[in-house]
């Protein structure tokens, strides 16, 4: 939880405001990375599989999980993702990225 905070803060240094902090923070788990794991499952789009055990947000509430990664369904592509606390390194490696680069931007902007 946290991260989730660190990531919210330094969304909020980046944009300057709240309103655009939440929108990132609602939209990019809930309907972009959700759409970049469906359209990896076209057969024509699986260039993106190995991209996807690199989504942030899914990386994030992965490290929340009790037990292995779950079943995406028959047919569905080896994901091949991040057991519980490396999915956490690629989230944890997330918030320090958005902080390092919101710090740098208001300390340039603002100082």
């Amino acid at each position: 939880m946290l991260l989730y905070v660190l990531v919210g803060f330094g969304l909020g240094l980046l944009f300057r405001g709240v309103p655009s902090a939440l929108v990132v923070i609602f939209l990019m788990p809930l309907i972009i990375e959700n759409m970049v794991m469906g359209l990896s499952m076209i057969p024509q789009l699986d260039w993106l599989v190995p991209v996807v055990k690199f989504l942030p947000f899914s990386d994030g509430a992965r490290l929340l999980e009790l037990s292995a990664p779950g079943d995406f369904g028959p047919g569905a592509p080896d994901f091949d993702l991040f057991p519980r606390w490396g999915a956490g390194g690629i989230f944890a490696l997330f918030a320090a990225l958005i902080l390092a680069s919101a710090w740098t931007l208001f300390k340039k902007r603002d100082a």
